[in-house]
């Protein structure tokens, strides 16, 4: 793949998850994975909440401590994430069709105020 290919792709990639799909997260992080590891550059504020432990030997993340979640349970969760996400960008869309529609009748009765006869 072109360099060309891969910073357009990146580009709209970056945009797309700044707007809208970073707000309707319950929890988000971002790697720069250019090197041979992943390197953290930014996690939203609950994140830090579920981070792995690093263990003071190795200073490196200690996978899963209290075992390895099983498949079902890892596609349950992610089901459950992409609900939500739908749920919340369907509420999303219709809270910004609604404002469109009061917009559009807002700006289609440009009609001045009258003043009562005197």
């Amino acid at each position: 793949m072109g360099v060309c290919v891969i910073r357009r792709r990146f580009e709209r990639s970056w945009t797309n998850f700044r707007t809208p799909y970073r707000d309707l997260a319950d929890e988000w992080q971002v790697y720069d994975n250019s090197g041979r590891a992943p390197v953290l550059v930014a996690e939203s504020e609950g994140w830090p909440l579920v981070k792995e432990r690093r263990t003071p030997m190795t200073e490196t993340p200690a996978r899963f401590p209290e075992g390895e979640p099983s498949t079902e349970k890892v596609l349950a969760a992610l089901l459950r994430a992409r609900d939500r996400a739908l749920a919340r960008a369907a509420a999303a869309r219709e809270k910004a069709r609604q404002q469109a529609a009061i917009d559009e009748a807002e700006s289609a009765d440009p009609s001045p105020p009258t003043t009562p006869p005197g």
